[in-house]
């Protein structure tokens, strides 16, 4: 296998892994939420309420994509608009009760995953790993 399958195989590990995570949050109960509305729910409780632009620029997605992702979490009612306190102009989002919980069972789901990814591996390999991943993504990093 060389080098040039680099990508094709994270890729692959994510699409795997994205599978793993949506079979398991269906099973806690938030069946339409994907590990990408996770990152937002990840995001909101350590940041508290945001606005749009803000949560774009924080998980790396066009702006038009994160209004789709709240879109349906609001619809599932694991997050709320509200008002800009300082801006009328702005509309943040901030977590229901519901959205913490589906914020507690993502971190669940994330540990699962990460168990599974690394059952087998040496802790020395996963450090390895992690580091590299960290390399690649430097490499890249002019295309967030």
């Amino acid at each position: 296998m060389g080098r040039e399958r680099t990508i094709l195989l994270l890729g692959r590990l994510r699409q795997r892994a994205t599978k793993f995570m949506m079979e398991r949050l269906r099973e806690e109960g938030y069946a339409p939420l994907a590990p990408a509305h996770g990152a937002i729910a990840a995001l909101l409780r350590v940041r508290g309420p945001l606005a749009m632009s803000e949560i774009a620029s924080l998980v790396e997605k066009r702006r038009p994509t994160v209004t789709s992702l709240v879109n349906r979490m609001v619809n599932e009612g694991v997050l709320e608009r509200e008002a800009d306190p300082t801006d009328a102009r702005v509309v943040r989002v901030r977590l229901t009760e519901r959205g913490v919980l589906f914020g507690e069972a993502f971190d669940r789901v994330a540990k699962a995953v990460s168990a599974r990814v690394t059952r087998g591996v040496a802790t020395k390999n996963q450090d390895a790993f992690m580091e590299v991943l960290g390399q690649l993504l430097d490499n890249l990093d002019e295309y967030k």
